[in-house]
């Protein structure tokens, strides 16, 4: 199994200057359009070097969309089952892109994670081909950032002769922040980190916990 192809299309995205001083990653020139598919190319590639991935395997996943979208494709891409639990109310654009790719959707309840995370560890229970992602919980989540998205942004900055000063971004899982605030620890940087979160409550952000 090789997610060789895909890999080559994650990341190297590009900076982009929103006015001077202030840039953005534009993480739509992933393969998916997300910043999921960074995490899930080295989460799901870390299991086929384990053996935990095998030509039989389902994946599987909670989700609100992205995860799932990048997840579909990772399974297309491998010839592999896909399973995505998510609340009923998430958006129809995002459905209609797993199923593109042969993915099976379960709607939870609307709104409700928490029972679209217990509905796929019911599955798991189920299911012994069954593999996740887990990517609420899992600590590779963090580490793919460290590793890959953190640095290839400080080079840019590098690149664009200016101090690295902040890293705003918002959270769903938390992945993506925590591991470039580690990196950033890790290097001592100057740079401060700040989490965004919606002012309006509840907001339909979706995927923005």
């Amino acid at each position: 199994m090789n997610l060789a192809n895909y890999k080559r299309l994650c990341g190297k995205t590009p900076l982009v200057e929103i006015r001077k001083g202030f840039y953005a990653k534009l993480e739509t020139y992933n393969p998916t359009g997300s910043v999921k598919d960074r995490m899930i190319s080295y989460v799901v590639g870390k299991a086929i070097d384990s053996g935990e991935i095998t030509k039989t395997t389902v994946l599987c996943e909670a989700t609100s969309g992205n995860t799932g979208i990048a997840l579909s494709a990772v399974a297309a891409s491998l010839g592999l089952d896909c399973m995505i639990f998510m609340p009923a109310n998430m958006s129809e654009e995002r459905k209609q892109m797993m199923r593109a790719y042969g993915t099976k959707i379960v709607d939870a309840p609307p709104d409700d994670f928490e029972a679209a995370i217990q509905m796929r560890n019911e599955f798991m229970k189920l299911e012994p081909l069954a593999w996740t992602p887990n990517q609420f919980d899992n600590l590779i989540n963090i580490e793919c950032h460290q590793r890959t998205t953190a640095p290839e942004i400080h080079t840019q900055v590098n690149e664009l002769r200016m101090p690295w000063t902040a890293f705003v971004h918002g959270s769903g899982t938390g992945g993506t922040i925590e591991g470039v605030r580690r990196y950033i620890q890790q290097y001592e940087l100057i740079t401060e980190t700040y989490m965004t979160i919606p002012a309006e409550a509840p907001h339909g952000i979706q995927g923005i916990g």
